[in-house]
C-alpha cells in the first residue's frame, strides 16, 4: 500500500537514502545543490510503498520564469524498483491539490527536447499499461495539460540547452513565462 507525504525533517535520514539510491541510479537531479528540502520555497512530496520511500517530486514556485503564480513541477525521481508504478501520476495529482489550496494559478513542468520518448508520452497524452491504477487523473488532469507551442525553456542563460513546456492551468488564465524561454521551434536539438 502506498501514501504520500509532505516532506518533513523528520524524513531527513529516509530522504538521504533515497538520494544516494537515485545518485546511483543516474539521477543527479537530486543533488544538494540542485534540492534542499529542508529550504524550499514550494512543496516536496514522498511517496511510501509499504514503509519505504519510494519516490518524490518537489513544486516549487516559478523563478525560473519570473512567474510567482506558478509552481514548477520536478525532480521528480522513482526507485529502479517501483518504476512499474506510474507514481508520477498520484504525485501530481496531490501537487495540483497543494496548489489550489494555496493559491496557485499554474503548475508546469518542462522536458529535455531530446527526450522524445518521454516528450511524446506527454504530447500525446498516452495512458500507460497503469491505467486501471491511475483512472482519476488519466481522466482528469492529465487529459488537460497544455503543450506550450508558444514557448521553449532555456535552461541556462549561458548553455544552450532546451526543453518543451507543459502546464496545468488551474484557473481560466494562461501561463505566460517572462524570461528563460525562447520562441518555440521543433528543430533545436541539444548538444549532449
Amino acid at each position: 500500500m502506498w501514501k504520500i507525504t509532505p516532506y518533513n525533517k523528520k524524513y531527513k535520514k529516509q530522504w538521504e537514502a533515497f538520494r544516494e539510491q537515485a545518485l546511483a541510479e543516474d539521477n543527479d537531479s537530486l543533488i544538494e545543490e540542485k534540492l534542499d528540502p529542508d529550504n524550499l520555497n514550494g512543496v516536496f512530496h514522498l511517496l511510501w510503498e509499504d514503509g519505504k520511500l519510494a519516490s518524490c517530486q518537489a513544486a516549487e514556485v516559478d523563478h525560473y520564469t519570473d512567474n510567482p503564480t506558478a509552481l514548477r513541477m520536478c525532480r521528480l525521481h522513482t526507485l529502479k524498483e517501483f518504476r512499474r508504478t506510474t507514481y508520477g501520476m498520484p504525485l501530481t495529482r496531490y501537487q495540483i491539490q497543494w496548489a489550489k489550496e494555496n493559491g496557485y494559478k499554474h503548475l508546469w513542468a518542462s522536458i529535455d527536447v531530446n527526450r522524445t520518448g518521454y516528450n511524446a508520452i506527454w504530447q500525446n497524452k498516452r495512458k500507460s499499461p497503469n491505467y486501471k491504477d491511475w483512472k482519476e487523473d488519466f481522466d482528469t488532469w492529465w487529459k488537460d495539460i497544455i503543450w506550450n507551442k508558444e514557448y521553449m525553456f532555456k535552461v541556462d542563460p549561458v548553455a544552450e540547452y532546451y526543453q518543451y513546456i507543459y502546464v496545468i492551468n488551474l484557473v481560466k488564465e494562461e501561463f505566460i513565462p517572462k524570461k528563460n524561454v525562447v520562441p518555440f521551434n521543433l528543430e533545436i536539438r541539444n548538444e549532449h
